[in-house]
């Protein structure tokens, strides 16, 4: 749940606790270090990508990749999410 007044949040939100969010084409889910992967990395590493992403220009390599994601999992004002099209889950 994403809180609109920080007052009202809770005093620490885990990532592994955030509901799946589904639309008719999409499924969100919480992004973990155990997501990172070279694919991603890649993409983060992409010029179009990391023009608007701070952290790719320090992102190199996978486990800089797996650190980013968990010292920010833990954060009240951070939230990462996966986006998964329900086609790709199908086939799973």
């Amino acid at each position: 749940m994403i809180w609109a007044n920080e007052k009202n949040a809770p005093a620490k939100r885990r990532m592994d606790k955030v509901n799946t969010i589904k639309t008719r084409r999409f499924v969100l889910k919480p992004l973990l270090p155990r997501h990172a992967s070279q694919k991603y990395l890649a993409w983060l590493q992409d010029s179009a990508s990391s023009r608007y992403i701070s952290a790719a220009k320090k992102t190199k390599r996978l486990q800089d990749l797996q650190k980013y994601i968990k010292k920010y999992s833990n954060r009240k004002d951070c939230l990462f999410l996966r986006i998964l099209t329900k086609t790709i889950l199908c086939l799973k």
